[in-house]
């Protein structure tokens, strides 16, 4: 890899340009910052013996590319060339390139491996994008010799995606692109864009049926060339069948025509009644004003949009345990819009030429951004511009004290508004939102999928509700058909008010005989349970009937916040669940986070393979004290609850026995203080890494339960990380390499009668409840909305027959042909 050295006179300088490549490029290692010198008096310069220390650091066979601010810096580094070995001297290479943008973008690309001609290409060029973008006259980002355009491989490609290269297979794309050092362009009727830019794939408008030329060229281009290829067979990870409704109009009942009924597009089914809500939610306008420091007012603003970019992973995080993984792929295109460094680089532009203001900056350039979505003569790609609103909001909120709107409510309200960004959505009380009506948008926003998600009752594209209606007053939200009667007569309210009565008596039928134990047509009981991440879920699990709570997911009380919670805080909260669920089984996990969870506050150093080190046990077991707080709290709220405690990623027998023993120390800690606790709580383990699997019969005697984690199981089985597009579509817990680890896991549990669950996403699958019955399953844990499916799942499964398609699962050779024989999507 390519190393880079960034000189500056400034130490503040240097260390916000370090947390913004930390951010922007994780994979970036190769890298030193030298700001300032060792004088407090005067700490403004540059040192060359720093430099040439820099340099030797990072210094690779690949070569070290040199960025500098000003004048002197320059003097420092050429002084330092003088200072190398001859043999280093030759592969290092002073940059012409803008300090922070030239080493964003030369970050990036090293990042990706690319050689040195290449890293410095990329370090130049960012300023000229940036003359670009203020309207100047520049060169063209590649030269004649290497325009992508002219040479290397060809990939021509008919989009079949129902709405295009939208927002989820545009992110995909672009992630998939990044990964490869070759430059990828994409070609649609003359405009070609940069395929590793996420507004320039979007703002493309690439529809269905319509045909793109990609063009790879660089060291890895036919490699790249074939994982593109592979994403479009896979359309782009999107199912064909997931068309969004196209605008309609419905036919008006007499009564709409009587009462002015307004109609709209039908997002998700209900029927509401109720005031209606119309909260002030525009965009807080932004002055234009000036800046004094400019270097101040570049730090400022990268520090709030990374404060952005970790808020939008927490949303990410949050709806893919929630809501599913599609849903979170909302989010992660928002996460790569506020990443683009298009985007990022035009406000820095601003700031330092025209010297204005973060909030105005981001604004102008959001502001246009924006605008290109809405030029585009597509609907759903024009939807995209209020995902791109949602990012300015979330940035400015951390830039100033801006106007947030607020959906607390005194009593329950269908709310109508013009728009709300997807955040938003996510954020909404649910249990004093009775409907939603959004003005504007259709049913391809993302504001209307995440409320469908939430099974809030949603209609669209009804504009004129905010001139119709007033706040509280009564209407009606018939989202089945779409409309909205914005002052019923008594007989319409009456009619509706049945209506409302019989559907709610269908879902509570439905809730009914979803009650009690899911037991299979021959007798064998199988414990369905729910994955819950804190207190809130608890109403859910009640109403869905869950037999016990197979995963408590105790890492979502770390996150979004500063600092841990303190063992009162987790004792209060474990001791509200377990008293909750009345006895129940209550399995909680201790803390998990590492890989695709980390926790800014708790991880001190970034490692390079997050999923490969100190992460689950690990972690934990390096961090007694955090750890001895949160058993403590676990065994406290064990006091006459159904609380059991569970360890993950557990790999080895003597990781297992150090947790034992600093549980026993817990214990003893308590009897101390003369706390109680259940000092026979059952102790479990979770299965999610190979090594388990392999010495299982030596864990099985020390625990007393097994809860097999799928989504980790899948990727370590398979040796491929779930997160990364190359190979995203290796780790399916449906391989059979995978279910021959379910398998052997339950058969060590077996002699030693401990008991065998399942947590990963694979549990709630109903169409997979005869292949999980047929492996010996004792219970099965998923979010709660998915329980009354796969108990009526697995009481319509022989465990005689359900061993048989268990037997032939396993002696499949692939993941589709597991799929195809329990009658699943291939999709």
């Amino acid at each position: 890899m390519v190393g880079i050295v960034v000189v500056s006179h400034s130490s503040a300088l240097v260390a916000g340009l370090k947390e913004l490549v930390a951010q922007m490029a994780p994979q970036m290692e190769q890298i030193a910052f030298v700001g300032g010198i060792d004088d407090p008096e005067n700490p403004i310069g540059t040192d060359p013996m720093q430099v040439m220390e820099a340099i030797n650091t990072v210094a690779d066979r690949d070569g070290v590319l040199v960025l500098m601010d000003l004048g002197s810096a320059l003097l420092s580094a050429e002084t330092a060339l003088d200072f190398l070995d001859p043999e280093v001297k030759k592969r290092v290479r002073l940059s012409p390139g803008p300090v922070i943008e030239g080493t964003l973008s030369a970050a990036v690309q090293a990042s990706l491996g690319a050689d040195l001609e290449a890293v410095a290409r990329e370090a130049e060029n960012a300023l000229q994008m940036k003359r670009s973008q203020l309207g100047y006259e520049a060169a063209p980002l590649f030269t004649q010799a290497d325009n992508i355009t002219l040479s290397g491989l060809e990939l021509r490609l008919d989009i079949s995606n129902p709405n295009g290269l939208h927002a989820r297979p545009a992110a995909r794309l672009v992630s998939c692109a990044g990964s490869f050092q070759a430059h990828i362009s994409l070609e649609k009727d003359g405009r070609v864009v940069d395929a590793k830019s996420i507004n320039q794939v979007a703002t493309l408008g690439v529809r269905n049926g319509e045909t793109v030329l990609f063009r790879f060229e660089g060291e890895d281009a036919e490699a790249a060339r074939e994982a593109v290829c592979r994403l479009h067979a896979d359309s782009f990870g999107e199912p064909l069948a997931a068309a969004t409704p196209a605008a309609f109009s419905l036919p008006l009942p007499v009564s709409a025509r009587r009462e002015g009924t307004l109609c709209g597009i039908p997002v998700s089914e209900g029927i509401a009644i109720g005031p209606a809500a119309l909260p002030d939610i525009r965009v807080a306008e932004v002055e234009k004003a000036f800046c004094e420091d400019v270097d101040a007012e570049i730090e400022r603003f990268e520090k709030c949009l990374l404060l952005a970019v970790e808020e939008c992973e927490q949303l990410e995080h949050n709806a893919e345990q929630e809501l599913g993984s599609e849903e979170a792929e909302i989010f992660t295109f928002h996460r790569l819009l506020l990443q683009d460094i298009e985007t990022i680089e035009a406000t820095r532009s601003l700031i330092a030429d025209k010297r204005y203001t973060a909030e105005y900056a981001w604004k102008t350039v959001t502001d246009e951004v924006a605008a290109d979505y809405r030029n585009i003569d597509d609907e759903y790609l024009r939807a995209r511009a209020a995902d791109v609103v949602d990012i300015q909001r979330a940035v400015l909120k951390q830039l100033s004290d801006i106007f947030i709107p607020s959906f607390e409510f005194e009593e329950p309200v269908i709310l109508i508004v013009h728009d709300l960004s997807p955040s938003e959505v996510a954020g909404l009380p649910k249990e004093n939102i009775l409907g939603l009506c959004l003005a504007a948008g259709g049913p391809t926003s993302h504001a209307a999928i995440i409320a469908g998600s939430r099974g809030i009752p949603t209609v669209t594209g009804i504009m004129e509700a905010l001139s119709m209606v007033r706040d509280g007053q009564t209407i009606i939200l018939d989202c089945g058909s779409g409309c909205l009667y914005p002052r019923p007569a008594p007989g319409t309210l009456a009619e509706y008010d049945a209506k409302k009565k019989e559907l709610e008596q269908k879902r509570q039928q439905l809730k009914e005989q979803s009650h009690g134990p899911a037991i299979t047509k021959d007798g064998i009981e199988v414990r369905i349970a729910a994955n819950i991440a804190g207190t809130t879920d608890l109403s859910l699990v009640q109403e869905y009937d869950a037999q016990g709570i197979g995963l408590f997911r105790t890492e979502f009380l770390f996150l979004d916040r500063n600092s841990a919670p303190d063992e009162e805080e987790q004792y209060r909260i474990y001791q509200t669940v377990g008293r909750g669920m009345q006895g129940r089984p209550v399995i909680i996990r201790t803390l998990d986070i590492g890989g695709d969870k980390p926790v800014p506050y708790l991880h001190s150093e970034k490692e390079g393979n997050p999923f490969l080190g100190l992460r689950g046990i690990r972690f934990t077991l390096a961090n007694r004290e955090l750890f001895l707080c949160q058993l403590r709290a676990i065994l406290r709220a064990s006091f006459e609850t159904g609380i059991q405690i569970m360890f993950p990623m557990i790999g080895a027998v003597r990781e297992l026995q150090e947790a034992v023993d600093l549980l026993e120390q817990a214990k003893q800690q308590l009897r101390e203080k003369r706390l109680p606790c259940n000092e026979n709580i059952p102790v479990g383990i979770m299965i999610e890494v190979p090594s388990a699997v392999a010495v299982a019969d030596q864990l099985a005697p020390m625990v007393d339960f097994f809860s097999i984690g799928t989504n980790d199981l899948s990727q370590y089985v398979m040796a491929a990380e779930r997160g990364n597009p190359r190979v995203a579509s290796l780790p399916d817990p449906l391989h059979p390499a995978v279910l021959r680890m379910v398998k052997k896991t339950v058969e060590a549990g077996r002699l030693c009668d401990v008991h065998v669950g399942m947590c990963g996403a694979l549990a709630g699958i109903s169409k997979a409840a005869p292949l999980l019955v047929g492996l010996g399953l004792d219970e099965l844990s998923m979010n709660a909305p998915m329980i009354p499916g796969q108990k009526a799942a697995v009481r319509d499964v022989d465990s005689s027959d359900a061993g048989k398609i268990a037997e032939q699962a396993l002696a499949m050779t692939s993941a589709d042909e597991v799929r195809k024989l329990l009658g699943m999507d291939q999709t």
